[in-house]
């Protein structure tokens, strides 16, 4: 996935009423989909696979976790 390639589902897909775009994107395996998904930050809500998406959570309570107490600015 590159940014060409987001661009492309920004230009052929329709927002929702909240202004996001439900796209389907291959990966080669979780881990693999994690990381890819990781670039794309805030902008990037996972619903499936079920396995992709609890790792997701994971991930993102693991750092989380690591970053709190950090500060700010």
């Amino acid at each position: 996935m590159c940014s060409s390639d987001l661009a492309g589902a920004r230009e052929s897909a329709r927002p929702d009423r909240a202004g996001w775009i439900r796209c389907t994107l291959p990966i080669e395996s979780i881990d693999q989909g994690i990381r890819e998904l990781m670039r794309l930050c805030d902008e990037v809500e996972v619903l499936g696979p079920r396995e992709l998406r609890a790792e997701w959570i994971a991930t993102l309570r693991a750092m989380t976790r690591r970053h709190r107490g950090a500060v700010e600015g």
